[in-house]
């Protein structure tokens, strides 16, 4: 039988309704939600439902920060998950032991244990519901309804009737417009690309076979394709590309192009005619979560978001959200997950939303992009807590003013607990948008290949614009946190509306160059390069030698390429050495000795012979250099 079909009335109905009278003799009251209540009211017990259980017991986020402040990123996730993971699993281990036992006897399948927001999300039996929810350490089970989440193009409830309607390809051209106007394509001519940045897609899949998006993949370095096996033990199996929280399959091929067209604008790199991406060399991880009318459970991103986080995306991208007045969604958990990020070091750009006039403040925003940033612009006086999440509206064709279907703030979580922060009304709620990025006509890549043309709308096409110009500001200095990250874009904005931070606007429109002008260089390991032993000249043919010396000058690991280039002149030679990665444990000292050989052919001259690190090909943080003159033999 079907879920939500009671096919013979006469005799059914009255099952339905025992089913609901045994859930409420074993649940507390209130630990089953309002729609699960409804839910349960329709099925029999040889139905399993959709549901997540939600533990009592919250993830204290603020410690976790604290715990991994000031750590390498990757050390940073470590740390955070593996607290995250000993908590919950005691928290839930009670929940855990009926749900095994219930797998057994038929009346559960599917658990997924997650950490990041302390709850379980499986098919359950309406038995099973109420015995989980008669669990003291249970806060409350709800239902994992399904609804249309896309932000782009077309929105609002009578898109969830149809699939949305895709326009057709225009002709090719060298830069989408969107690109230039925000000004990534300066960016790109001081060396900064993107390189190193990874960038997860939450949204309908990637279509990786696109020869603009193919060779920017991440692909999972634990994982063997395609072997049917969890080969890095990370509870996934054939993780490659990324996963399809969807369906919880292992393959996130797009299956209607909206996340295509979002990746395009992130990372495409212009193989087949246009450059599309503002970040034409970042890396994308492939996040599945909504099926191909861009329907999807809230449970399977916050699972997503937990996944991304985990293995190593730096930034999270989102052109979705779910409307409060029309979802109602869970807002909690989604904050709960946007910490999670928080606290890994992990900023979040995501959609505002298309309901611009549909829904009046402070529920026009959707949720996540409700989610408070990780830094308070001055104009924000009323305070409240922080998370991860950078909030984008959309600006026009070829203009800066905001895009009539562009949602406006505030937002406000004065009624969801714990935090029952930025009252609005008569207080000023939470400023949202943070920033706007083009959203009108926006040219990017499509199923199949090639391109939209100037053609598709919505605060989907602005949010991969700032997703962008973060991944080159990573490409400059890995080491930002969300908050630089969120300071600096929003205080380098070209201003809008009126003065300072506004609800239409945000901080205003996201301008590249100014951005990766604001962002710092790291710390560079120092690096010394002599002759050993100290001489002037090198007959042709002969060879010379090189002490080399790098000094980590900070708290954390380093690692950065090392290479070596010669130059007479204004003619340059090299990479003579390298690139090769270096790792430097904090403040250790590195000393090597290279031998360099000096071609027969070389010119009789004088050479500066350069040491440089950095992160190749991109700009040196650090070079020392000497003299040496090629002689005669």
């Amino acid at each position: 039988m079907r879920a939500g079909k009671c096919w013979k009335p006469a005799v059914v109905l009255p099952l339905c309704v025992a089913v609901l009278v045994g859930v409420a003799t074993w649940a507390r009251a209130g630990t089953i939600d309002a729609r699960l209540e409804e839910r349960l009211r329709s099925v029999s017990e040889g139905e399993l439902i959709s549901v997540s259980v939600m533990m009592g017991e919250r993830l204290d986020y603020v410690y976790l920060r604290s715990i991994a402040a000031g750590l390498p990123k990757e050390e940073a996730r470590r740390v955070v998950r593996d607290d995250a993971v000993a908590v919950t699993s005691e928290s839930q281990e009670g929940v855990r032991s009926l749900i095994e036992k219930a797998i057994v006897e038929g009346r559960a399948s599917e658990p997924r244990y997650l950490h990041a927001v302390n709850a379980v999300r499986l098919l359950a039996s309406p038995s099973l519901i109420g015995e989980i929810a008669g669990l003291p350490e249970v806060r409350t089970v709800i239902y994992n309804e399904r609804a249309f989440a896309l932000v782009g193009l077309e929105s609002g409830p009578e898109m969830a009737q149809r699939p949305p309607t895709f326009r057709p390809q225009a002709a090719r051209g060298d830069t989408a417009w969107g690109v230039l106007w925000i000004g990534a394509d300066e960016v790109w001519q001081l060396g900064f690309r993107g390189h190193g940045a990874l960038v997860a897609i939450i949204d309908t899949g990637i279509w990786y076979y696109h020869t603009d998006l193919s060779g920017n993949m991440w692909t999972n370095p634990g994982e063997i394709p395609n072997n049917f096996i969890d080969d890095d033990n990370n509870g996934y199996v054939d993780d490659y590309y990324g996963f399809n929280f969807d369906n919880h399959t292992s393959d996130p091929i797009d299956a209607m192009g909206h996340g295509t067209h979002v990746a395009g604008t992130v990372a495409g790199d212009g193989t087949a005619g246009t450059l599309t991406g503002v970040a034409p060399e970042a890396n994308l991880m492939a996040i599945r979560v909504l099926d191909a009318w861009g329907g999807g459970e809230e449970a399977n991103v916050w699972e997503a978001i937990e996944y991304s986080v985990d293995m190593g995306a730096d930034i999270l991208q989102g052109s979705i959200g779910w409307i409060h007045l029309w979802h109602y969604p869970t807002r909690g958990p989604w904050r709960d997950a946007c910490n999670y990020a928080h606290a890994a070091g992990v900023v979040m750009s995501f959609a505002a939303g298309n309901e611009r006039g549909w829904y009046s403040p402070p529920d026009d925003i959707r949720t996540p992009g409700d989610v408070p940033p990780p830094w308070l612009h001055p104009d924000q006086t009323l305070t409240g807590g922080l998370s991860s999440m950078m909030t984008v509206g959309a600006t026009g064709y070829h203009n800066d003013n905001y895009a009539s279907f562009s949602s406006n703030g505030p937002s406000s979580w004065e009624t969801i607990a714990p935090w029952f922060d930025y009252p609005y009304s008569p207080e000023m709620g939470l400023i949202d948008p943070d920033i706007c990025a083009p959203g009108e006509h926006v040219n990017s890549t499509v199923m199949g290949g090639g391109y939209s043309g100037d053609t598709w709308d919505g605060t989907s096409m602005a949010t991969p614009h700032n997703s962008g110009l973060i991944a080159l500001m990573l490409s400059k200095n890995s080491t930002l946190t969300p908050a630089q990250i969120d300071e600096i874009i929003e205080t380098t904005a070209l201003e809008r509306g009126a003065p300072g931070k506004d609800n239409d606007y945000g901080a205003g429109r996201i301008r590249a160059v100014e951005a990766v002008d604001a962002t710092p260089f790291p710390i560079p390991p120092d690096v010394t390069v002599s002759l050993v032993p100290s001489t002037a000249s090198v007959p042709q043919g002969g060879s010379f030698q090189i002490e080399v010396t790098f000094e980590n000058q900070t708290a954390s690991v380093q690692t950065p390429d090392v290479w070596s280039l010669a130059r007479r002149g204004s003619t340059w030679y090299g990479p003579l050495v390298g690139p090769v990665t270096i790792t430097l444990a904090p403040y250790q000292v590195r000393v090597r000795t290279v031998t360099q050989h000096v071609p027969v052919g070389a010119s009789i001259d004088t050479y500066r012979y350069y040491g440089r690190v950095g992160s190749y090909p991109g700009p040196a943080m650090d070079e020392d250099s000497f003299e040496i003159e090629v002689t005669a033999p």
